[in-house]
């Protein structure tokens, strides 16, 4: 794989611009480093009672207190390219690092490390792709590209990042025709909430133990026959919950 498709792979494990919360008025303190490994255990718990089932093995988890530690790990471990300035996370089967939050008023975009409500998502979202890793023999996604819509899409849905505003982006989306093809679903201003709607309407069609199975999958060909339909069937159904 070239390190241009290496980075597209990891890309989906990163929280852009789209993933801020708009919680005005309800900012608290910076959370500390020491915060984020009581985080790691409480959404740990939580995405577990969620797929009704553990995590296979331990995972390492790192705070790096300044970008370029982050930079340097993420080249080493993954062969990225330099991240983006709102890139504060990664997880993969293996892993999960997160630049620490005291950092994110410096050396992030987009970021607003006083909502706690946003840190925890960050935290849970790649925790899910951390579990999805481990229920997958591509643990480091490398080769998993065409399936982005449904491993990032399960991300937004499992660690409650699914909320009211996305919901509608995702209804707007769906109305103007968007998207087209399910893999065009993880592009666009409004991926999060089109892919963690349609990872939704997958759970609710497998149900939460098919969904724990469908985590082996390894492309959309794959999991469209786990769920003995078509594209434009699942696409439809889609379109047709979101009304």
């Amino acid at each position: 794989m070239t390190r241009a498709k290496r980075a597209t792979a990891l890309s989906f494990l990163l929280l852009p611009p789209t993933v801020l919360s708009p919680h005005l008025g309800c900012a608290s303190p910076q959370p500390a480093r020491a915060d984020i490994p009581r985080l790691v255990e409480t959404e740990r718990t939580r995405i577990e009672r969620f797929f009704d089932a553990p995590f296979t093995h331990p995972f390492e988890t790192r705070v790096f207190n300044v970008r370029h530690d982050l930079e340097s790990f993420a080249a080493a471990k993954w062969h990225m390219p330099e991240l983006p300035c709102w890139a504060v996370a990664m997880g993969s089967g293996s892993t999960l690092v997160i630049l620490d939050p005291t950092a994110w008023a410096e050396e992030a975009c987009e970021h607003d490390a006083r909502d706690a409500e946003h840190v925890r998502g960050i935290v849970a979202h790649e925790l899910v792709h951390v579990f999805h890793g481990q229920h997958n023999a591509d643990s480091e996604f490398e080769h998993s590209d065409e399936l982005g819509w449904f491993i990032e899409g399960l991300a937004v849905y499992a660690s409650g990042q699914l909320t009211p505003q996305r919901e509608q982006q995702a209804r707007q989306a769906a109305a103007s025709g968007f998207p087209p093809r399910l893999t065009d679903a993880w592009s666009g201003p409004a991926r999060y909430a089109v892919a963690g709607t349609l990872a939704r309407q997958v759970d609710r069609r497998l149900g939460r133990a098919g969904m724990l199975a469908a985590l082996g999958d390894r492309s959309t060909a794959e999991l469209l026959a786990r769920l003995n339909t078509s594209e434009s069937e699942l696409l439809e159904n889609w379109r047709q919950a979101l009304k």
